[in-house]
């Protein structure tokens, strides 16, 4: 599988009797933002994968969140785990990996424990693979069960040509393109972003939305309602590429399928570094059956996993109607 979440070696997350028994000195401190990178690549050697541009949004919206282990003899980044507030008093756990080399160690669990730890008042979610559901649930604290999972869909070759393209829309709707040399030209449109984001995640994410539509590898569109004079927006998509090369849409976010369908393929059709792409990643949820449609048969890509969402103390609200591909397959929907 190229793409899993939380889902680190079982032995490395409950196993610290050798925590004092390391051949080097291990610090476990606030990450900084130039070690995102190196925490991202050792994700993707763990077969684990999430955009550059999306980790570091995050980060940017709340460095506090995330951590990494130290290996000082070496003054290199061995592991992470990030915890940043995402909405309703909620903190997402992603970003969790050690180098392969220093698992069984005990790193794991502190910088797991580290997160909790640190926000121990903060309401604390996650996505399990499904080998790890009763540990985090059972033995971590993650009793609130969503009910929803992540569906993780990838493959290579995908055929784009069958989805719907911009011709299928209605004639009121406008498809505008965002990116970072254009966003001082679109102060509006952004706004009008920001609103419709709400009434997905039912919270405001400006921050957050802000700093991922100024980052210079993310395409950013957005489907304008034209018939009346505000001209809100009634669907938005980003996507960018992967630390393995892939193509990854999202967030997409959509008031109907059609509209949801004609986002996907025009992101992917946006830049040569997509359209040309053999390979696509995205992450829905297992009540987006329009999603899950367009990947197996349309798209003609696989299901690979899904992973269930749990929380510790109360499980946020969210309008699943328009989802189409989720955020992060770390940070949430």
């Amino acid at each position: 599988m190229a793409t899993t979440i939380m889902n680190l070696d079982d032995s490395d997350h409950h196993n610290d009797d050798h925590i004092n028994d390391l051949d080097f000195k291990l610090t476990i401190r606030p990450m900084k933002f130039d070690e995102i990178e190196s925490a991202v690549m050792i994700f993707s050697r763990a077969n684990l994968n999430d955009s550059l541009n999306v980790v570091q949004s995050y980060y940017q919206s709340d460095p506090s969140g995330f951590f990494v282990a130290i290996d000082e003899n070496e003054d290199k980044v061995i592991g992470s785990c990030a915890s940043p507030m995402t909405t309703h008093g909620t903190r997402i756990l992603g970003l969790y990996c050690v180098e392969k080399e220093y698992r069984n160690f005990g790193i794991g669990k502190k910088l797991f424990s580290k997160c909790l730890t640190t926000f121990n008042n903060d309401n604390f979610g996650l996505c399990a693979v499904p080998s790890k559901f009763k540990i985090y649930k059972d033995r971590a604290g993650f009793r609130q069960i969503e009910g929803r999972s992540i569906v993780i869909i990838e493959g290579k070759s995908p055929n784009i040509q069958s989805l719907r393209t911009a011709e299928k829309l209605d004639q009121k709707y406008h498809l505008i393109k965002l990116m970072a040399d254009n966003i001082d030209y679109h102060e509006s449109l952004i706004e009008k972003i920001i609103e419709f984001d709400k009434t997905v995640q039912l919270d405001n994410r400006s921050t957050l939305l802000r700093y991922m539509f100024a980052k210079t590898t993310t395409i950013t569109l957005a489907v304008l309602d034209t018939s009346n004079n505000d001209s809100k927006v009634v669907g938005y998509g980003c996507i960018q590429l992967d630390p393995i090369g892939r193509s990854m849409p999202g967030p997409l976010y959509a008031i109907d399928p059609l509209i949801g369908e004609v986002l996907l393929a025009e992101l992917i059709r946006s830049d040569g570094r997509f359209s040309s792409n053999d390979q696509l990643a995205y992450f829905t949820t297992d009540n987006s059956p329009e999603t899950i449609r367009w990947s197996k048969e349309l798209l003609g890509l696989q299901e690979s996993c899904r992973c269930e969402k749990l929380f510790t103390k109360f499980i946020p609200p969210f309008n699943y109607d328009y989802l189409y591909c989720c955020h992060s397959p770390d940070f949430g929907c």
